[in-house]
């Protein structure tokens, strides 16, 4: 069962993702002038939530707006988030074009996730 909710809306319609203990869930929302990403993850059993504004294609500024307990208690002093995601992510690539159609087919591709070019999620489970 998954710990971590998200979703997205957009010109093509709507997207889920999940995350779990382990894994947790990034997400990043830009726009020209600066973007913001928003990390779940787990601390010691307890859902902490990490938001900050960040750069985008040479614009904006980092500045970190919260850091503490989902639920919006009182911020404390968490254990270091488990890799925080610098740009977008680490989504290394197999170098393979995915057999997934485009639009919201492709939206939802677990194999690409919506990038046209298969994920190596072996990669990604190595690097932690």
């Amino acid at each position: 069962m998954a710990r971590f909710y998200g979703s997205a809306q957009g010109a093509r319609g709507e997207t889920h993702r999940l995350g779990g203990a382990s894994s947790g869930l990034r997400t990043v929302a830009a726009g020209w002038a600066g973007a913001v990403r928003v990390a779940v993850y787990d601390n010691g059993g307890q859902d902490f939530v990490r938001v900050e504004l960040g750069p985008w294609n040479g614009r904006g500024t980092s500045r970190l707006l919260y850091e503490g307990p989902i639920s919006g208690g009182a911020e404390t002093k968490p254990e270091p988030a488990p890799e925080k995601p610098a740009g977008v992510g680490y989504q290394p690539k197999t170098g393979a074009k995915c057999n997934c159609g485009t639009g919201l087919q492709r939206d939802n591709c677990p194999a690409c996730e919506g990038t046209g070019m298969m994920i190596d999620f072996a990669a990604i489970r190595a690097r932690r």
